[in-house]
C-alpha cells in the first residue's frame, strides 16, 4: 500500500521515473490501472537537526516536484474523482501519506498543513511509540492518549484517513471505538 520512495528521492537523489528501488513509473506503467501510496517517512530516533516537521516539508516538496516533473505519467490524487481521472488517462494515481505522526511533531494543529500538501493518510505511529499511542514494537499495550484522540478527530475532519499498520493493538481498538470514520 505504501512505499518510502519519496524519502529516497529526497535523500538519495532518486527519480520516480526510474529508480533502483521497488517502485518507479517505468515499471508501474506496465499495469493497465496503477495507484501508489507514497509515504513521507523518517525514523524519529534519527531526527534531523531542524526537526521532523522540517523533514516532512522537505519530502512533501520533493513529492510535489516529482509530480510536476512526471505529470504525463502520474497524477497526485486527493479525491475519488481525481483517482478516476488518473485511471481514465492511463496515469498512475499517486496518494500521499505520512508514516508516523512524529513527522508532524504529533501536533494536531499541523494537520491542516499536511492536508494542504495532499496528505490522505497518516500513521499515528511508526515502530516507535510517541505521545499519541504505543506502536506495534514499542509499548504495544498502550492505546491512544487524549492527544492521540484529538489528533484523530482533527485528521478525520480534514478528510485524512488513519492508517493503523504500525499502531499498537490497544491503539487500534481505541480508534475503532471512537467511530472516527473509516480506518
Amino acid at each position: 500500500a505504501h512505499c518510502d520512495t519519496i524519502s529516497c528521492c529526497t535523500h538519495l537523489g532518486w527519480d520516480l521515473c526510474r529508480s533502483s528501488g521497488h517502485v518507479d513509473l517505468e515499471r508501474g506503467g506496465r499495469f493497465a490501472h496503477y495507484a501508489q501510496v507514497f509515504a513521507v517517512f523518517h525514523d524519529a530516533a534519527k531526527a534531523p537537526e531542524d526537526g521532523m516537521y522540517a523533514e516532512f516539508l522537505r519530502q512533501a516538496n520533493v513529492f510535489r516536484a516529482q509530480m510536476r516533473a512526471h505529470s504525463a505519467y502520474i497524477q497526485p490524487c486527493t479525491t475519488a474523482e481525481e483517482f478516476r481521472r488518473a485511471r481514465e488517462s492511463g496515469k498512475c494515481a499517486a496518494l500521499l501519506s505520512v508514516e508516523g505522526a512524529d513527522l508532524l511533531e504529533c501536533d494536531p494543529k499541523k494537520i491542516p498543513s499536511a492536508a494542504e500538501y495532499g496528505v490522505k493518510m497518516i500513521n499515528l505511529t511508526w515502530n516507535r511509540a510517541n505521545v499519541l499511542s504505543g506502536s506495534n514494537v514499542e509499548e504495544p499495550g498502550r492505546g491512544l492518549s487524549d492527544m492521540g484522540k484529538e489528533f484523530v478527530r482533527r485528521a478525520r475532519r480534514t478528510g485524512i484517513l488513519i492508517d493503523v499498520s504500525h499502531l499498537s493493538d490497544a491503539g487500534f481498538w481505541d480508534l475503532a471505538e471512537m467511530e472516527a470514520g473509516p480506518i
